[in-house]
């Protein structure tokens, strides 16, 4: 044998790479629900003698979305070849829909040569015999219909709770409290219970908004430099523009509760959520109100007429960029990398003439001025 044959008899074999994904779809399931996934194909991979690659995970992220960080995460490191095969607990974990559970595992098998195994179920890369090809699209097809029928159920019971006046939502909307079922005494039932620190916040953005004097922006920079809030920054990204937009929109403060069924759109298979603007149904809620009617109202004509009043002539065209470039001075600072928008730059119209600018939303995003100078769209 010549020297390279022997080298290469000698090195140790590459250990089987193998990366987890966990996920699980509502935020009221029990965190552990996902601990559990991962302790459970760690067991499965030490089983079989391979080494755990890497760990990708979602956490209250529904299946019949795609737009998921974390498998968008263990895509990306499967084309860089990062691991040879994925462990899941079930395969529904990477999709509900049955199409697009075989246009992904297509995808990890013949375009990034991946092996899928999980620990409930049956892989085709057990023994490639057609027995366990078929069985593993039996399963999929039946849990595709589970969930479906799942879905079902769960929109009708949370059209139902609305209808009684129930919180559907598990985000607690400043100025409140949410006291969930586990948390719910004989003093203190579930749903939402005004916050004493954060409800005159929310009362005072109306009434500045209201009042004309200030904007989306003007009051989110008020609201950033209250004692309370900056407390509670820590846990949390500062209150930006649109943030304090959608608070001044949000008809929970007049004491109801909405109901709007979620709607994703499927033109590709990278689907994200439709806007519920439009499709929102409100009932009478049990919880206080912090506003009235009408001064919700007048904060809605407020805003009416300062759209009209902003509306510019600008070019009907396309611009590829937004989003897409990043400002050098915020990426350079990396003091909020939990903020997916940090540091992006998007077009801003100059004195509303037909010349775009890029610019650093960090202002908007509640963190401040920029020296970021305006960058003119054509260059």
């Amino acid at each position: 044998m010549d020297a390279a044959t022997l080298t290469e008899l000698s090195r140790p074999e590459r250990p089987f790479r193998v990366a987890i994904y966990a996920r699980y779809s509502s935020e009221l399931q029990n965190e552990i629900s996902i601990d559990d996934q991962v302790q459970r194909c760690r067991q499965e991979i030490a089983r079989r003698g391979w080494r755990v690659a890497g760990i990708f995970q979602d956490e209250a992220r529904s299946g019949w979305s795609l737009d998921r960080a974390g498998f968008q995460h263990m895509r990306q490191a499967a084309e860089h070849q990062k691991f040879d095969a994925l462990m899941l607990w079930k395969f529904d974990r990477l999709a509900r829909d049955h199409n697009h559970t075989v246009m992904i595992k297509a995808l990890l098998r013949h375009q990034y040569g991946l092996k899928l195994y999980c620990v409930e179920g049956v892989s085709a890369d057990d023994d490639d015999s057609p027995y366990t090809t078929m069985v593993e699209q039996m399963i999929a097809v039946f849990a595709s219909f589970y969930s479906q029928n799942l879905s079902s159920d769960t929109k009708r019971a949370k059209r139902e709770r609305a209808a009684r006046g129930e919180y559907n939502g598990s985000h607690t909307p400043l100025g409140y409290r949410l006291v969930t079922k586990k948390q719910a005494s004989a003093t203190c039932p579930a749903g939402l219970h005004v916050d004493p620190e954060t409800a005159p916040l929310v009362q005072e953005a109306f009434r500045r908004y209201a009042s004309g004097d200030y904007s989306d922006r003007e009051i989110a920079e008020w609201l950033n430099t209250s004692p309370i809030m900056q407390q509670r920054r820590a846990k949390r990204r500062p209150v930006g523009k649109e943030m304090v937009r959608d608070l001044l929109q949000n008809k929970l403060y007049t004491g109801r509760v909405a109901y709007a069924e979620t709607v994703y759109d499927g033109s590709s298979l990278g689907q994200k959520r439709k806007g519920r603007r439009h499709r929102v149904t409100w009932f009478e809620g049990r919880h206080e109100a912090l506003i009235s009617d009408d001064l919700y109202e007048a904060a809605l004509a407020v805003r009416r007429r300062m759209a009209r009043s902003r509306k510019t002539r600008r070019q009907q065209r396309s611009y590829i960029l937004p989003d897409r470039v990043y400002c050098a001075h915020c990426v350079a600072r990396r003091d909020n990398l939990a903020d997916p928008n940090y540091g992006k730059m998007r077009l801003s119209w100059h004195n509303g003439i037909e010349v775009a600018h890029y610019r650093c939303i960090s202002r908007d995003r509640g963190y401040g001025s920029c020296l970021q100078p305006y960058v003119q769209e054509q260059h």
